[in-house]
C-alpha cells in the first residue's frame, strides 16, 4: 500500500502524483516553508519539497540590483549600478557582472545612458 507523502497516511482511490510522491487529493498537500495547503499554483524546488506560489517567490525570486551569489555579498563587491529593486518577474533579466537587472534598467553608472552594446552582457 503507498502512503501520502502529506499525512504518512494510505492512499487508496484517487491522488495528486508530484514532487517524487503521492498525497491525498485534499488537504495533504502543504507548502514547505509556511505549511499552509496548495490549493492553486505550486513549485517544485527539490524531490518532495513543494512550495506555494507566494513562497516560492519569497524565498527564490530574483530583485532588480541583487546579486547572483554569497560570495558577492560577503566580499562587498558594489554593483555596477543600482537596480529598481522591484521584483524580476517575467524571467528576462540582464546580468552584469555578479548582478541582475531588469533589462530597462542597465545604464551607464557614470552617464546614465543606456549601451547600445549589449554583447557586453547576458540575458537571461
Amino acid at each position: 500500500m503507498e502512503r501520502c507523502l502529506g499525512c504518512q497516511g494510505s492512499i487508496e482511490g484517487q491522488c495528486i502524483e508530484v514532487a517524487g510522491g503521492k498525497w491525498h487529493v485534499t488537504g495533504c498537500l502543504k507548502c514547505s516553508y509556511c505549511h499552509e495547503t496548495i490549493q492553486r499554483s505550486l513549485n517544485v524546488r527539490y524531490k518532495k519539497i513543494v512550495f506555494c506560489a507566494e513562497c516560492d517567490q519569497k524565498l527564490f525570486a530574483s530583485y532588480c540590483g541583487d546579486a547572483l551569489s554569497a560570495v558577492s555579498v560577503q566580499a562587498n563587491v558594489m554593483p555596477p549600478q543600482k537596480g529598481c529593486g522591484v521584483i524580476i518577474s517575467d524571467g528576462r533579466m540582464m546580468q552584469v557582472r555578479d548582478f541582475v537587472f531588469h533589462p530597462q534598467c542597465v545604464a551607464c553608472f557614470n552617464c546614465h545612458s543606456v549601451p547600445f552594446d549589449f554583447q557586453l552582457f547576458s540575458l537571461n
